[in-house]
């Protein structure tokens, strides 16, 4: 794992060369409100930075809303058989045990207030709110598990996160098609999105992709079967 405060160090640097200014750079480190992370005042466009650094599935748990339970392996023989576990979590605000929603959602509920309250005050309520979350060897579970529960959640609440960006700075998965690792960054494009939004989140991935390939990331890769 990757110091979370390294981590955002190198995005400070990637979001720099596109444009986006840190926005207490502006207001000054103490704002009289809750602030998000980067702003491109030509763009109207404000980015909210979420590094996941906790891996919530070590010893197993469940996803509720998928109906799926996350197992670990314990005495596993080479042909994959043997003993896995998973822990019970406590039931979440709903009844429902779950081992992550409620974390996301946690995430999610703050992101969108530093979102909305920044776009309150440069844009008095207007312009487009992105939530780049990145993945730091939080690898139990694969991101585009990850990427769904994101988008049920957002079909739900939190109005002022117009869309996500999803990325993995610190793992790279083994693509079957390329035959290489390579790391994740993905965002789901939906009809609440405006054609600006989707344009902007896929520009963005495009230009984190170079980022990376360049080494902005550098010596933080593990590779993931």
């Amino acid at each position: 794992m990757k110091l979370p405060e390294i981590l955002e160090k190198e995005f400070d640097v990637f979001f720099s060369n596109l444009g986006y200014d840190r926005v207490t750079n502006i207001i000054g480190s103490s704002p009289p409100f809750k602030n998000a992370d980067y702003i491109n005042q030509q763009k109207q466009t404000i980015i909210e930075l979420k590094i996941l650094d906790k891996d919530f599935f070590r010893d197993g748990g469940i996803i509720d809303r998928f109906n799926a339970t996350v197992v670990v392996p314990q005495n596993i023989d080479a042909s994959g058989y043997g003993v896995y576990k998973f822990s019970l979590p406590p039931e979440n605000r709903e009844n429902r045990i779950d081992t992550f929603e409620e974390p996301l959602r946690r995430i999610l509920k703050k992101a969108n207030r530093q979102l909305k309250e920044t776009k309150n005050y440069f844009f008095e309520g207007q312009g487009d709110g992105i939530v780049l979350l990145a993945i730091n060897r939080f690898v139990s579970l694969h991101p585009m598990i990850i990427a769904n529960l994101i988008s049920e959640l957002l079909k739900q609440e939190f109005s002022s996160i117009s869309n996500f960006i999803l990325c993995t700075p610190t793992t790279s998965f083994f693509f079957d098609d390329t035959q290489r690792y390579e790391p994740i960054c993905l965002t789901r494009q939906h009809s609440e999105c405006t054609h600006k939004v989707n344009s902007v989140s896929e520009n963005l991935i495009q230009n984190w992709y170079d980022f990376t390939r360049a080494g902005g990331h550098s010596n933080s890769q593990q590779s993931i079967e």
